[in-house]
């Protein structure tokens, strides 16, 4: 724009305004947005003066091509970038405006034509400012992406524990039950173990309930440390987790029993308050007989309440010949 206003001749006092559309007005437009009670209205309307300067230079270079086909372009991409189609339309009555009022300040000196001079100045241009708003797009886009990413954790994690919430839990076990029904032929070997903090209720009644969060998070962090890659585990509810243990047998679901207990040994903490945790566990391997994921977390379930009646702080794997199964209430998660 420059390089066509001095082609063309244009008064001193086109060129102060052209300074301060160019230099002074951003920064006031950032001042005048960043300070509003609504940033974006107030941002809509900065872009309205920003073609209405712009198309103030157009008319002062005498509509000069190139400089003037790429002024309107990043108008038009800046408005549909903020406030798409119909800030675009917008954008035409800023423009109208900028016509309107060289034409009353200004004679018309038609000038089309662009020298080389104004040629390369408008590439430069081009160069510079296109790769700007791309590089713009793409640090919007990644934040975008790092924003869905967070909701989706928060979507499926317990914000207690750190593992999975009980919806997202019965959600990959219902899909792997489905895809070992479909797929392996009854050849899926995995076990599933129910996990019960040990007198969790006298923690919370003699400690309050910020004792008992702490030792949601401190056996959250346990279960997860204690977990093999590949495998899955979530907070069923209060405090009750659910271990799947992929490509396991009981010798492997007994392993992973005695790393727990050792990371909870580990993790004890004295300052918060209530001391030890420990954990009884219901264990139960996948059988092809099973016709849905219920019955496999009801063998888990029956396990569990075996080893609470007998002996608190133990394990043990559901027996298929002498354990009672006790009502689950589970179904796939929606």
């Amino acid at each position: 724009m420059a390089v066509a206003l001095g082609e063309h001749g244009a008064p001193r006092w086109v060129w102060l305004v052209f300074i301060f559309g160019a230099y002074v007005w951003p920064h006031i437009a950032f001042q005048i947005s960043s300070r509003a009670h609504r940033p974006g209205r107030a941002e809509r309307r900065n872009l309205l003066i920003d073609a209405a300067l712009v198309s103030f230079a157009i008319y002062a270079t005498g509509a000069n091509i190139v400089p003037s086909a790429t002024a309107f372009t990043i108008v038009a991409m800046n408005n549909i970038a903020v406030g798409g189609w119909n800030m675009w339309r917008r954008g035409f009555l800023g423009v109208a405006a900028g016509i309107a009022i060289g034409a009353a300040l200004l004679p018309w000196k038609f000038n089309p034509g662009s020298s080389l001079e104004v040629q390369y100045a408008s590439m430069a241009v081009l160069l510079i400012y296109f790769t700007a708003f791309g590089a713009t797009m793409w640090d919007v886009s990644t934040r975008l992406q790092r924003k869905r990413d967070e909701l989706q954790v928060a979507a499926e994690v317990d914000s207690l524990s750190g593992v999975m919430n009980r919806g997202t839990f019965e959600t990959h076990l219902w899909k792997r039950f489905a895809k070992a029904k479909a797929e392996t032929g009854g050849r899926f070997f995995a076990v599933l173990m129910i996990i019960d903090l040990d007198h969790f209720k006298n923690v919370n009644d003699a400690f309050g309930h910020a004792a008992g969060d702490a030792a949601i998070r401190r056996f959250g962090f346990a279960l997860r440390s204690a977990t093999r890659r590949g495998d899955m585990c979530g907070r069923y509810g209060g405090d009750e987790f659910v271990m799947l243990l992929i490509d396991a047998d009981r010798q492997d679901a007994e392993a992973f029993a005695a790393r727990l207990q050792r990371v909870l040994m580990n993790e004890r903490r004295p300052t918060d308050g209530f001391g030890e945790i420990s954990c009884s566990i219901g264990a139960a391997a996948y059988r092809s007989e099973f016709l849905n994921a219920g019955e496999w977390l009801e063998r888990a379930d029956a396990a569990l309440y075996s080893i609470k009646e007998t002996r608190r702080g133990g394990f043990e794997f559901f027996d298929e010949c002498d354990a009672v199964l006790q009502p689950v209430n589970v179904g796939p998660a929606v």
